[in-house]
């Protein structure tokens, strides 16, 4: 990170130059010869503080020739430059991505606030990349920086990077992540850069601290540099942890039954995604005004058909689903569906009585092709799409369906839109269709589009008893948060249906 950076390597200069500086001044005074990289020491000056310190010297007499070289100036500067120009594109790759992200199955894009957050926070990092890098331009070629490196190291740790990865977890509690080996070498890596950050500026503080005692320093300025670098040792500090909380996150799974397990690698660039938990038993459900025995308000008791699986579109990449009944009665209904071996073809699945009297379901005959070829009909035909899923913006891909009415005057809208939402289902003073994911119980059956708790004896499904809301079932990421994704299917109206 930038200020991990700018603390490791853009004071660089300046340490070097006051300890060799100070160090060639003593052995001038004390009339002691300096090679290269030695000091011929007088055995009268051990114990004393240049006896301290001539191990520093030894060390950085080559720098100290080389410093206000052109060479060593521009490579210390690229070290720099590398280290804050990754730091800001890794914040603002986040934030692309998160915009990027679009409300699909399970997952949809974070809270406003949220990405607000990101903005403001990459605007800041850019801001304090901008102005470090003209500072440790004035500080290495110059020597003349306008802000203590120190206070600029602090302020950017604190106000930007630290920020930053708060606002990371956050995100990765609530998401789920497509394990592969990469992700797991990424996440060691980053831990050991980490580490390996928080030890350098360790060693760098014990230096700087024995290197102000060798210097006539008023103790202000000397307290105050002290305060920089508690406060930037503790801030490399709590992000080496984020980091490893991050990372902990990104390579492990809580289960609903409470259990913690490491997510197994399932790729070795591209992870896969654990669609079993999210889409066993997940359908999409169709409620229909003329479906309903009354007309009730209570939306926990209304009445259900089964159109068709997330796991069969998805496999099929579209499916379509018809619901034909008599137009002069409304009591004699089929059920059809894309064929098993030919899409285009539409299958009679099931058929039914509808007794809105007694409240029941009688089956119909056998041959539920036949049910309906004397009746003048009607038909609501619904077309479904898969969108593959792409990264970021659909992680689990999404569906898309466009719905017809088709009757004696032809094919056309239906005239009430339906809703995804329930609670939207009387609204204006009309009912409306609702389509909706739900996940069926395990001991229904997840398969027909009516239950049948006999052969003869069909009924629809209800939420009480048979169905658990998709709001329920799609808990996501390591806290178990609130889906964002969408409820149900996207109405398309750009998708062609036939009318058949």
């Amino acid at each position: 990170m930038a200020g991990e950076g700018r603390y490791l390597l853009g004071s660089t200069d300046n340490i070097l130059r006051e300890q060799s500086t100070g160090a060639i001044n003593k052995a001038a005074d004390d009339s002691i010869e300096l090679g290269p990289r030695t000091i011929k020491d007088d055995p009268s000056m051990e114990g004393t503080s240049y006896h301290r310190i001539k191990t520093a010297v030894g060390c950085c007499a080559c720098t100290k020739t080389n410093r206000n070289k052109l060479w060593f100036q521009i490579i210390l500067f690229s070290l720099v430059l590398l280290f804050d120009v990754a730091d800001v594109f890794s914040d603002w790759s986040l934030f692309c991505d998160v915009i990027k992200i679009k409300r699909g199955l399970v997952f949809g894009p974070p809270e406003t606030r949220i990405i607000y957050a990101l903005l403001c926070f990459s605007v800041l990092g850019t801001i304090t990349f901008s102005v470090e890098i003209v500072n440790v331009w004035l500080e290495i070629f110059y020597h003349q920086p306008i802000i203590d490196p120190e206070l600029a190291s602090l302020c950017t740790i604190w106000i930007e990077d630290v920020p930053q990865i708060f606002i990371n977890i956050f995100i990765a509690l609530c998401r789920e992540y497509a394990i592969s080996y990469y992700q797991v070498v990424k996440a060691v890596v980053i831990i050991l850069g980490s580490l390996a950050r928080v030890l350098m500026a360790l060693v760098r503080f014990v230096d700087r601290q024995q290197d102000d005692e060798t210097e006539d320093k008023p103790p202000k300025t000397g307290l105050r540099h002290l305060t920089y670098r508690v406060l930037i040792i503790l801030g490399l500090l709590l992000l080496f942890f984020s980091s490893i909380t991050l990372c902990f996150l990104t390579l492990f799974e809580h289960t609903p039954n409470g259990y913690i397990k490491f997510g197994t690698p399932k790729g070795l660039y591209h992870g896969k995604y654990d669609s079993e938990k999210f889409f066993n038993n997940v359908s999409i459900y169709l409620n229909l005004p003329i479906l309903e025995f009354d007309n009730t308000t209570d939306n926990s008791n209304i009445n259900w058909i089964r159109l068709t699986s997330i796991y069969d579109i998805k496999e099929r990449n579209s499916d379509t689903v018809k619901l034909s009944y008599d137009s002069s009665t409304k009591t004699k209904f089929v059920l059809w569906h894309s064929g098993l071996t030919n899409q285009s073809i539409l299958e009679a699945r099931e058929c039914f009585h509808f007794n809105s009297k007694n409240k029941t379901l009688l089956k119909g005959p056998n041959d539920c092709e036949n049910f309906l070829r004397k009746e003048s009909t009607n038909s609501v035909i619904i077309q479904f799409i898969l969108i593959p899923e792409k990264i970021p913006q659909l992680a689990f891909g999404d569906i898309h369906y466009n719905i017809r009415f088709r009757d004696q005057d032809g094919c056309h809208n239906m005239t009430i839109q339906a809703v995804s939402d329930i609670s939207h289902r009387i609204n204006g003073g009309y009912y409306h269709p609702v389509i909706h994911y739900y996940r069926s119980y395990f001991n229904v059956s997840g398969t027909n589009h009516l239950v049948w708790e006999s052969a003869t004896n069909p009924r629809f499904y209800h939420q009480k008893t048979d169905l658990i809301d998709i709001t329920s079932v799609w808990k996501t990421g390591f806290a178990f948060c609130e889906s964002t994704g969408s409820l149900a299917p996207h109405k398309d109206s750009s998708i062609g249906v036939n009318c058949i």
